[in-house]
């Protein structure tokens, strides 16, 4: 009890320490917390739904663990790591800055070779490049933001593969599934999700369920679930060194009610029977998202 205590109090502070030294790249860019939460929750959203983009793949929300997630994901300095639909450039960064924040479990051996973000929305993009002006040079030589559709990035090259799509609709991440095929990402590893990936589109991704872990985001501070696929055929795949995150009972729970759902073979929309069962609980985890970020903002 005492070990796993010590564990989780330490996870929490190098997450601390990581996510802080992001923030002072925003802070040295003039960006304030408002400005990189609040206001770009809405900024370009309309003009984005005006052209055509899905309202909710723009619900913005963050992650408060990134170092689990990169553990998760077994980040390390071969990789070619890609967040898809990358915001402000949170992850990004934190991924390009892995060595400069102390890992004491010794676990990250070191940044990836590249750290790419894509976002379509152009103040997030904006945000995102003018704290990367003022990284240090070793970090810009790092990274890469390209505001563009993330569904038609170029993936050649990238190994490890994030996506918040925790307010994404059935068909979205049915998309974004499709677009990590080998023929696409012949390099893929792994890809981790915020949402799971409908079970019928991972043949065509060639992707299959390796683990279920548990993150802490702005939309779910006490935990949310994180799903992490690797490429059939890999082999086994499992995350760095042991978890600091215990999974709370509310996140398994969660977890294995999108997993169920993600097994049904065809949405009720695809049937002719309306809006899907999980697109319409997308549009309430859109809502809710939504909610949280505005409370936390006002608070």
């Amino acid at each position: 009890m005492g070990d796993a205590g010590g564990a989780a109090e330490l996870g929490h502070a190098e997450e601390a320490l990581c996510l802080a030294a992001v923030e002072r790249l925003f802070e040295r860019a003039g960006l304030g917390e408002v400005s990189t939460h609040e206001q770009l929750a809405k900024q370009g959203a309309a003009e984005a739904v005006a052209g055509g983009a899905l309202a909710a793949s723009l619900v913005y929300g963050e992650i408060l663990t990134p170092l689990h997630l990169f553990r998760t994901l077994r980040l390390g300095p071969g990789d070619v790591f890609c967040d898809l639909g990358s915001g402000r450039g949170q992850v990004v960064l934190a991924a390009a800055m892995l060595g400069d924040v102390p890992d004491d479990r010794s676990e990250l051996s070191g940044p990836p070779r590249r750290s790419v973000g894509v976002e379509l929305l152009r103040p997030r993009h904006d945000a995102a490049a003018a704290a990367l002006e003022v990284a240090p040079q070793e970090v810009q030589d790092r990274c890469d933001f390209r505001c563009e559709d993330a569904l038609a990035a170029d993936l050649r090259e990238a190994t490890k593969v994030y996506v918040c799509n925790a307010a994404f609709p059935r068909h979205l991440n049915d998309a974004f599934s499709r677009a990590l095929a080998p023929a696409k990402a012949p390099n893929l590893k792994a890809v981790a999700t915020c949402a799971a990936l409908p079970e019928e589109s991972l043949p065509v991704a060639c992707l299959e369920l390796a683990e279920v872990a548990s993150i802490a985001a702005t939309w779910a501070t006490e935990g949310a679930p994180l799903f992490l696929y690797k490429r059939c055929g890999l082999g086994s795949f499992s995350a760095l060194g042991r978890s600091s995150r215990p999974m709370p009972a509310s996140v398994r729970y969660e977890a294995d009610r999108q997993l169920q759902s993600a097994s049904s073979s065809r949405s009720a929309a695809e049937s002719g029977r309306g809006m899907a069962p999980e697109d319409e609980r997308s549009l309430l985890r859109s809502a809710g998202i939504a909610w949280a970020l505005k409370a936390s903002s006002s608070s």
